[in-house]
């Protein structure tokens, strides 16, 4: 009878080791990157680009408005954000100016990492009017903003462009 006793007392020791082994891990912390994310405060600020615009096309007539517009892409926690401004320049003989700015809060996973994609685009005359006139003029850019700026930040941008 001694072999079933010690066997009796080795299976009621494997199972103590065994529940306080399923008690040390469910408790330790876990660095799994299915955690759900930390809460994340939006991050806000304002974004001013100015537009220089040279005119080479001597078809442009000097009474044709030329519009210009930005157009921001962010991927954020709660999706994708998408933000888009435009504004009329005034205009000088061969140049023309203006500055388009939009505020802008978004939810971010990664503010200190997350870009901003940006196209700049300038028309004439801009689309939207309702009033698209031959002959017509686009030109676009694009470019990034690494990392977003920090929360409240005024970004100012200038962007060249030639007609």
């Amino acid at each position: 009878m001694k072999f079933p006793r010690f066997t009796f007392v080795l299976g009621c020791a494997l199972a103590l080791c065994s529940a306080s082994y399923g008690q040390a891990r469910a408790v330790a912390p876990t660095s799994n990157s299915e955690a759900s994310p930390a809460t994340t405060s939006p991050t806000t600020g304002k974004l001013e680009v100015t537009f220089d615009i040279t005119i080479g096309s001597t078809w442009i007539p000097t009474s044709d408005t030329i519009g210009a517009e930005v157009t921001a892409n962010v991927e954020g926690e709660t999706g994708t954000f998408h933000e888009v401004a435009a504004g009329a320049c005034s205009r000088s003989g061969d140049h023309a100016s203006c500055t388009v700015t939009f505020r802008y809060s978004w939810l971010l996973q990664h503010p200190g990492s997350d870009s901003i994609n940006l196209t700049y685009e300038v028309a004439v005359p801009p689309e939207g009017t309702g009033n698209l006139t031959l002959p017509y003029r686009e030109s676009s850019q694009s470019g990034v903003i690494t990392p977003v700026p920090t929360s409240g930040a005024i970004t100012r941008l200038t962007v060249d462009f030639t007609l």
